[in-house]
């Protein structure tokens, strides 16, 4: 299909050609006359005018051909440039370039009109085909020279940087400073009752929605730290220090005047509209005009209390009236075009409530739902509204009335305590509406729980905490937890992406939708709350599975360009989900989310190495930001690496790998574990799940200062070390005898190399000794080892038995696994009968038998196994014998049977797919 510069060139053409022929018509006939031997060609009056209209014709078309080719709109400076030349304002010069117009054909069925030059470049227009088809952003600046400039931008959405350095809980949560979530468009209003927002999200009820509730208090957190509450401006007591016409509506009560409340003025109103009202003005001289929060304390004393704030929009001098109603629990209603209601729910007599009222965000809500209904959106700036004064209405006091520019912590605790109210068995929080997404093909029944929710709960009622040091916060933070561990299919919120990586769901649908944001949330939840509790080992976990889930399946969400916001489509098999820039954004400010590089409390310790293989995926990132970016954020990515398996190196060395018969010999010798970097790595971190990491960072510590050769450097780590492991008052002092420490103390005012020798020698038994011998027989370490085996090798145990059960590893694996459904009997007994055949010396042979007639086999049995009758009587009657051959027939049959019975279960449970997953997380990092 044409465009329509093609038809109007087509049409001229068409023009200028009819000119030409009619113009041919008359030479013909001046051709004639000459050759009629005429000294002059005369042309009658009607050939004249056709020849002039004809000339006339083409002229218009020809010059209306040209304007229309060469004229072009600029811009900036609002100029016209013809004759086939486009001026522009380059590096402050005006250049021009030549061009045409030219239709571009898209993919064959589409054509837009572009330009081309001389050179037979191609220039493709911006907002009519570019900016939409590729999703891209720009505009033209004009600069302080006035000369032009086109910002051009891949992505849409502003890119932020973590502002801090270091992430700790007791700070700002991310760059939630920034945000005003009860200004956007979802939240109908902020509930008086609670002063908890209230969301229209996924229904026209509002609700309380658990994610906006906790990045509410969130948001209002990190705000208390940036913004100064410097103007707070009490009203009764200027109101009150002489008599007015405003006091004389009020009185004291003695009985209640007390604490706190001792400034406390009492009201006693009817509710005839002809009853004057007690009143207090918000409007003064001495009050800036942009103080528009509200914080007072008041005291019901009758069964309905209620108050009214009065303000003036200065746009249209109108005065509105905010309600606020102890008769209704309604949420918000408009009455009529200046009159909104807030329900209060009926107030608890006799008992102080505080309350918080950001009148602007009051007033923007009242504004917002009456234009709603005239399908228009209101927009109110903070400059614009001015309170006037409040009255009240039934019977009641009030006390510490305040107008100030903010009231975060009030607004923070308010979130804080509704969190701690409304948790519910399970922990959670659930969400009381249906969600439906993914074009109906997932949907989510009222009642579900979020992984974003419970992460963004635990990292507010953690602030709270430190804050208060009162343990409610702490306790609903560590129940907040328990609900983790809970599979999407039984109401939870666990999924397993291709039914083995484990991931944290935002919204847990039956399949998955393994939102990204949402998880990752979710994990600086987690970690807030393993800085609270001080290393509880189930949040350590949970914190260390889910950055292994993380690093596994982060580069599938790498587009290239952009990220995706979810893997929906592997189970849906549907097109993906790419993220909007908004979201992208939000992907890419997580990963450079600052956690400190010493994760002790998860059990990390960070070396210079790359982050992990995650970063090196992130194209995303290079896309939005540049490869300047991408360079900053390698050290940022560190944290994404911090699990028990971490990392690749600089040289993509496999630095937390190594041979399953060498990680096994660690068994056999401390020293040897010891010199090995993933060895010491192991032990390191299991110390520190255990708080007893002092020895090991001691031992390492010394190595590196023996080193040393610079006396000054010598003296100065020589004080240090003495500092922190030998000073008495120290967290981490290390246990040594007297004489050593006697000896340290001398050899301080000049130590040498070997000044801390004997001291390390002492820890290096003690470690030997001690937790050396926990350490080798830890889930930890028997985790470790699992995953240091073959891909082939657990492959195999799901399909062989026997090659299962004649490797260590395997054996202990499928006791676990038992103990795990109380049915461990059997394979104890297999293990003990094995052994018991090795067993030389007769008296003891002897001892074992009985212990284990006893256990197993006697009728009386605590853990009485199930064996054939005729081979329980044949034990029965020469078990005091104890022939090596004793217990071979049973331990035969239980064999049998476990693989018969045990076996096909072990293959099939959830135990055996996390075992597997974890290897294969595991795998994925070291390629």
């Amino acid at each position: 299909m044409p465009t329509q510069h093609a038809k109007f060139e087509e049409t001229c053409y068409c023009a200028l050609q009819l000119c030409i022929i009619e113009l041919g018509t008359i030479e013909v006939g001046w051709s004639s006359i000459r050759h009629s031997n005429l000294k002059y060609g005369i042309m009658g009056p009607r050939q004249l005018f056709k020849l002039g209209s004809l000339l006339v014709f083409c002229i218009i078309v020809i010059i209306i051909y040209e304007i229309r080719l060469s004229t072009f709109y600029c811009p900036y400076g609002e100029q016209t440039v013809s004759k086939g030349e486009h001026r522009a304002v380059v590096a402050n010069q005006t250049v021009l370039f030549p061009f045409r117009f030219i239709a571009c054909e898209i993919n064959g069925h589409r054509k837009v009109d572009c330009l081309t030059n001389d050179s037979m470049e191609v220039f493709m227009p911006f907002h009519g085909f570019i900016k939409n088809y590729f999703q891209v952003s720009g505009s033209v600046k004009i600069r302080g020279n006035k000369s032009a400039l086109f910002e051009f931008t891949h992505s849409s959405a502003k890119i932020h940087q973590p502002s801090f350095k270091t992430y700790l809980t007791e700070g700002s949560f991310g760059h939630f400073a920034n945000y005003n979530v009860a200004e956007r468009e979802r939240v109908r209003c902020v509930n008086a009752a609670s002063g908890i927002p209230m969301s229209i999200q996924w229904s026209t009820v509002p609700y309380f929605y658990p994610v906006q509730v906790s990045q509410f208090g969130l948001e209002h957190y990190s705000r208390s730290l940036t913004e100064p509450l410097d103007r707070v401006y009490d009203l009764l007591d200027s109101v009150f220090e002489k008599e007015n016409v405003e006091k004389a509506m009020f009185f004291r009560r003695s009985s209640i005047v007390s604490g706190e409340h001792e400034n406390a003025w009492c009201f006693s109103t009817f509710s005839s509209p002809s009853v004057t009202k007690p009143v207090i003005s918000l409007s003064r001289k001495d009050i800036p005009t942009d103080l528009v929060t509200l914080r007072f304390s008041l005291l019901p004393v009758g069964s309905n209390v209620n108050f009214t704030i009065f303000i003036r929009r200065l746009d249209t001098s109108l005065v509105y009236r905010i309600h606020y109603n102890s008769i209704t629990s309604e949420p918000i209603r408009i009455l009529n075009e200046t009159d909104v209601l807030f329900g209060l729910g009926a107030l608890k007599r006799n008992v102080w409530h505080r309350f918080t009222r950001d009148l602007h965000i009051d007033m923007l809500h009242g504004q917002q739902l009456a234009s709603r209904k005239k399908l228009k959106r209101a927009k109110l700036p903070a400059s614009s509204i001015i309170p006037l004064y409040m009255s009240f209405d039934g019977q009641g006091c009030i006390c510490n009335m305040t107008l100030q520019p903010h009231a975060h912590l009030d607004n923070f605790f308010d979130t804080a305590n509704w969190l701690v109210e409304n948790q519910d068995s399970f922990g959670g929080w659930p969400v009381p509406v249906k969600r439906v997404f993914a074009s109906n093909l997932l949907s989510l029944e009222p009642g579900w729980y979020s992984a974003m929710a419970q992460g963004h709960a635990m990292s507010v009622l953690c602030r709270a905490f430190l804050l208060t040091k009162e343990q409610v916060y702490l306790l609903a933070a560590r129940r907040a937890a328990e609900i983790f561990a809970r599979n999407a299919s039984s109401g939870g919120i666990l999924n397993y992406f291709l039914n083995t990586v484990p991931w944290y769901e935002e919204y847990p649908t039956i399949p998955g939708t393994f939102v990204l944001n949402g998880f990752i949330y979710s994990l600086i939840g987690l970690y807030d709350l393993m800085t609270c509790t001080k290393n509880d080992q189930k949040v350590s976990e949970l914190y260390r599975r889910g950055l292994q889930s993380l690093n596994a399946l982060l580069p599938l969400f790498d587009t290239g360009s952009g990220s995706l916001y979810d893997l929906r489509h592997v189970a849906l098999q549907t097109a993906p989900n790419v993220a909007r820039w908004d979201y992208h954004s939000v992907h890419i400010f997580q990963l450079l989310w600052p956690l400190p590089d010493q994760q002790r409390s998860s059990g990390c310790n960070i070396d210079n190495s790359l982050a992990g293989p995650a970063s090196d995926h992130l194209a995303m990132i290079r896309a939005a930001n540049g490869i300047g970016l991408y360079d900053r954020c390698r050290e940022a990515f560190k944290w994404l690496s911090c699990t028990n398996t971490i990392g690749i190196s600089n040289n993509t060395e496999r630095v937390n790998h190594v041979d399953y018969e060498e990680a096994k010999s660690w068994q056999q010798s401390f020293s040897r574990m010891l010199s090995n970097p993933v060895g010491r790595r192991q032990f390191r971190e299991y110390l520190e799940s255990e708080h007893a990491e002092e020895n090991i960072f001691f031992w390492e510590l010394i190595e590196e200062y023996r080193q040393l050769t610079n006396s000054d450097e010598l003296y100065d780590m020589a004080q240090e070390i003495y500092k922190r492991f030998l000073n008495t008052n120290s967290t981490s002092e290390i246990n040594i005898d007297i004489k050593c420490r006697n000896a340290l103390n001398q050899e301080m005012k000049r130590p040498t190399r070997n000044t801390f020798d004997e001291a390390q020698r002492q820890v290096y038994k003690l470690m030997e000794r001690d937790s050396y011998t926990r350490f080798i027989r830890s889930t930890e370490f028997f985790t470790f080892l699992i995953n240091n085996l073959s891909h082939e090798t657990i492959e195999n145990w799901g399909k062989d038995f026997d090659a299962m059960m004649a490797h260590d590893e395997g054996q202990r694996l499928f006791r676990e696994y038992l103990v795990t459904e109380r049915a461990d009997e059997n394979v104890k007994f297999w293990t003990l009968a094995k052994q018991y055949r090795d067993i030389e010396d007769p008296k003891q042979r002897r001892a074992v038998a009985t212990e284990i007639y006893k256990t197993f086999i006697s009728s009386d049995a605590k853990t009485e196994i199930s064996i054939d009758g005729s081979i329980r009587a044949e034990i029965s009657q020469n078990y005091e014998q104890a022939d090596k051959n004793l217990f071979v027939k049973a331990e035969k049959f239980i064999y049998e049977l476990m693989k018969r019975d045990c076996f096909p279960r072990f293959v099939t449970s959830q135990f055996f797919k996390d075992v597997q997953a974890n290897h294969e997380m595991n795998a994925i990092c070291y390629i």
